[in-house]
């Protein structure tokens, strides 16, 4: 089976983000990151468990996690 599609999820400062966090693990979401400098978390979840994420209390936002490359200095624009 696949892995699960990573997500970034937005907190709010309403509760402590570790808070968060544990609540996110009791849904199943496998938290990977906790930024709690930007109110951020990353981690993998089926899309069933990102769509509950973002009802837990502190969640501001959850949205799917996308590469960014913006190459090097020297490329061609």
């Amino acid at each position: 089976m696949p892995p699960h599609p990573r997500w970034i999820v937005t907190t709010d400062d309403s509760r402590p983000i570790g808070q968060v966090a544990t609540e996110l693990r009791r849904l199943g979401f496998r938290v990977e990151n906790v930024m709690s400098a930007i109110g951020s978390i990353t981690g993998q979840a089926s899309p069933a468990v990102a769509a509950s994420a973002r009802h837990v209390a502190g969640v501001t936002d959850v949205e799917p996690d996308a590469p960014i490359d913006i190459g090097p200095p020297e490329a061609d624009q």
